[in-house]
């Protein structure tokens, strides 16, 4: 039996990059947008035009599963040429079985997200989450024996030794004790999502929390022989561009010049929007936080896609009649206040989630919108895709946005305002960014758990303009984010770079007739690593001083 087909998709692009490590991370339809929100709801469950998107797993399906592991398991124990036909059956067998159990997880989680209030569906996702973890673990361990084995250039195949290098480096973290950790960290996320923040208890609890989750990253890192769970995490997701040491090094210098350059984003956006009249903060609120399927939000964004190239446009025009995509939400109170993308395991085509609230607005929906191009369009080699390029795809998108709006908004007043605001929080995402990251730095390489101090100590000397207007509500952000998403969120710091570089092209008119074609360029790349790919699309790198020089200048005008 003919197994390869270019050895399955690199296995399914190792199960999507292991269900995308992270499913972060960030209603009625519309008759000119029936193309794109056929399937967008006005209710908390999941529309019945596609089988796929059910969530529909029973416990004699995990039965199944577990069998065909089984068996697999012990064919592969032979290594030898006389089952090598039952072997190719089985591992068949086994992976339909698998990424049927990682869809049902991604779909249990959207379930969670539309219903965190009900106790079948936090139920569900939380059972789905054990199974997926532990199925997942399995999985490591499997295609590491294939490799090893007589079986392993037809199964996985082994031309691309990154792609090797990686299945080894995470098959080391799925040892039994690791997957027990990593579940009770599922546990106590959920835990904090349900803490009520008016509890006379909730900050006791939130620290009771806290210092068990990070004492549980900390034995992790220890099991795997890494100084400290950063080293870890940086090996996991930056190994293939940059090393965690570079990131700290450049994000410490960075600080000095982004807290300056906030102060002045801040202080332009303060004075001109206090010029507003009613009418002219009315239309600007609804630019910024009025749903992308309400009003003229929906004429503009529809506008957009028609300016952008054709392959954004496309993509935009065939999402669901073509690839069967589905955008699904709820503007409902109980409906998780969030927004994100992914790409499901079983049709390996995006599925995107918008909350209630400014989780549906106009500037979101480009987000979101700008990692379903980039998945789609990138993934054959979504195991080798740094957060960084993720999250670059994502926010230059919003940029874009925003320069394609000028034209449509015609009040230049109220232009100018929405222009210094996404400026100015795009400087501000930068500086949550530094402080979430310096904190975790710290907290992870010294063991100290007087958290609020410490939080106080990083605010204090790293972002200091941002920690003045937030004061210690930013506290229960930090500790939100970094049990959410460890170590993510330093990559918005350095991927926001390029997109205010992308900005500062457009209002280039040396440049405006190739800016939308460097985007493309850039968040459709195959073949590069995300420093080497924004420099293919010419953006400059990062981490260079001349970028951070033209940053200054930008910012200073």
């Amino acid at each position: 039996m003919a197994t390869n087909r270019k050895s399955l998709f690199f296995v399914k692009v190792l199960a999507l990059f292991l269900c995308l490590i992270i499913l972060a991370s960030s209603l009625s339809g519309c008759a000119s947008l029936i193309g794109l929100l056929r399937y967008y709801v006005t209710y908390a469950g999941y529309v019945e035009y596609f089988e796929e998107y059910q969530f529909n797993y029973t416990d004699q399906d995990y039965e199944d599963f577990r069998t065909a592991q089984d068996r697999l398991t012990t064919l592969l124990a032979y290594n030898s040429e006389g089952v090598r036909s039952d072997v190719n059956n089985a591992f068949q067998t086994y992976y339909s079985a698998y990424i049927r159990l990682g869809s049902q997880y991604q779909l249990s989680m959207l379930n969670y997200s539309m219903e965190p209030t009900d106790e079948d569906t936090v139920s569900a996702y939380e059972t789905m989450t054990t199974r997926y973890n532990e199925a997942n673990s399995h999985y490591m361990e499997i295609l590491t024996i294939i490799l090893d084995s007589i079986y392993g250039a037809e199964l996985i195949g082994t031309e691309d030794e990154d792609f090797i290098e990686f299945i080894r480096l995470r098959a080391r973290s799925s040892t039994p004790e690791i997957l027990e950790l990593q579940n009770r960290n599922s546990e106590l996320v959920l835990q904090q999502h349900e803490l009520d923040s008016t509890s006379p208890d909730f900050a006791s609890r939130n620290d009771e929390l806290y210092r068990e989750f990070t004492a549980n990253n900390r034995k992790i890192a220890s099991l795997l022989d890494y100084s400290n769970y950063m080293d870890y995490e940086g090996e996991m997701s930056y190994s293939r561009d940059f090393k965690m040491d570079e990131i700290r090094d450049f994000l410490v210098e960075f600080a000095r010049s982004a807290n300056t350059w906030y102060g002045i984003a801040l202080d332009r956006f303060q004075q001109l929007s206090a010029g507003l009249t009613d009418a002219q903060t009315t239309e600007l609120a609804s630019l910024m936080y009025e749903a992308f399927y309400e009003g003229k939000q929906k004429e503009r964004i529809q506008g957009f896609m028609e300016w952008m190239p054709a392959e954004f446009s496309g993509f935009y025009s065939d999402v669901n009649d073509k690839y069967q995509s589905i955008f699904l939400g709820s503007a409902q109170n109980n409906a998780r206040k969030a927004a994100f993308t992914f790409t499901l395991m079983s049709t390996m085509v995006p599925v995107m989630y918008f909350g209630p609230e400014d989780y549906s607005s106009p500037f979101t929906f480009v987000h979101e919108f700008g990692h379903a191009f980039n998945q789609f369009e990138t993934r054959e080699r979504m195991s080798k895709t740094s957060l960084e390029y993720s999250e670059t795809a994502s926010q230059a998108d919003e940029m874009l946005y925003l320069i394609y709006l000028e034209k449509p908004i015609t009040d230049t007043k109220v232009y100018d305002v929405l222009r210094s605001y996404h400026l100015y929080s795009a400087m501000e995402s930068i500086e949550l960014a530094l402080a979430v990251a310096m904190f975790e730095d710290e907290i992870y390489r010294t063991g100290r758990t007087d958290y609020d101090t410490v939080m106080e100590e990083v605010c204090s000397r790293y972002v200091p303009t941002l920690y003045a207007q937030t004061g210690t509500r930013l506290h229960t952000y930090i500790r939100q984010v970094t049990m959410d998403s460890p170590a993510y969120y330093l990559s918005y710091a350095i991927s926001l770079i390029p997109c205010l570089e992308l900005y500062m092209i457009a209002s280039d008119s040396v440049w405006v007739s190739n800016y939308r074609d460097m985007y493309i360029t850039l968040v459709t790349d195959m073949d590069h690593t995300y420093v080497d790919a924004l420099k293919h699309a010419g953006f400059s790198d990062p981490f260079r001083t001349e970028t951070v020089r033209k940053l200054n200048e930008f910012y200073s005008k």
